[in-house]
């Protein structure tokens, strides 16, 4: 223990905690020349809103060398939201559509946009595993499009999309892999939609106060079922430990955005992303 206590180790948990901020800033410079140059806020989205995706994703997956699943999951998250809140929502009309402004330019650019970060993710596996994910990328898109647009046999939540980019950019699962399809990796799926959906409820208050309990008290009985099957060895399991603690790492994600107040989580951004440690 007097070891551990020493005054060095305090210095170098420090010295490494500000090389890791030092990273992210960097990244979060590169996140703000995307949004302008995409011309993100066309789209509705503010700097606020991809600097709380940005935050996210940094403190859920913080370690520098893992700066392309970060931006993936920030890309992921800031882009389906867009085409889920204004172009492909099927509960809108073509005149509201349009009343939206989404002309056939803009369309094009989003899509553009979009291809441009498949490709960007998939240069960065390729560059750094030697792996073309670009198939299993576009593919997970394509379904999440076909749902969006009503031609899909079943729906796929953002919260699955991020997870299949994060594991697919992670390096967990290759194109001759078929985790995709695999039972648990199914059963993970549903639960993980079935809580985000529930903590999207909780964040909106859709509920009177009583449906609030039990919404809460059935997210924590789904959330420990959750960590039970991401932690509990399954020895008939092909799934690997990376890509079952994914789920959990961006379920926690959307967790932690319903139960957080907007003040709380600003000042959780101020002091971990722009606060030096001394």
């Amino acid at each position: 223990m007097p070891e551990i206590n020493e005054k060095r180790y305090l210095e170098l948990g420090k010295l490494d905690y500000n090389r890791c901020q030092a990273q992210h800033q960097m990244e979060w410079n590169h996140m703000q020349q995307w949004y302008e140059h995409s011309n993100l806020e066309e789209f509705g989205v503010s700097k606020k809103e991809l600097l709380l995706a940005f935050f996210v994703a940094s403190s859920s997956i913080f370690e520098t060398e893992r700066y392309g699943e970060r931006i993936a999951w920030v890309k992921t998250n800031i882009l389906s939201n867009i085409l889920s809140n204004h172009y492909y929502s099927t509960e809108d009309s073509s005149e509201q559509r349009t009343a939206l402004g989404y002309s056939y330019t803009k369309v094009h650019r989003l899509i553009a946009i979009l291809l441009e970060t498949l490709q960007e993710s998939t240069t960065h596996v390729l560059d750094r595993t030697g792996v073309d994910v670009s198939n299993l990328l576009l593919d997970l898109w394509g379904a999440w499009l076909k749902k969006l647009t009503g031609e899909g046999d079943e729906e796929i939540e953002q919260v699955e999309l991020i997870v299949g980019t994060l594991n697919i950019c992670g390096g967990h699962i290759s194109s001759k892999d078929d985790k995709l399809s695999h039972d648990e990796y199914t059963t993970l799926c549903r639960l993980s939609n079935k809580i985000c959906g529930q903590l999207a409820e909780f964040k909106n208050g859709n509920k009177k106060v009583n449906d609030v309990e039990w919404t809460t008290s059935e997210i924590d009985k789904d959330m420990q079922l959750l960590l039970k099957l991401v932690l509990h060895p399954n020895s008939s399991c092909n799934l690997s430990k990376d890509v079952k603690q994914t789920f959990f790492v961006v379920v926690r994600a959307f967790y932690y955005k319903a139960y957080f107040a907007t003040e709380q989580i600003d000042s959780h951004i101020s002091k971990v992303l722009f606060e030096k440690v001394v």
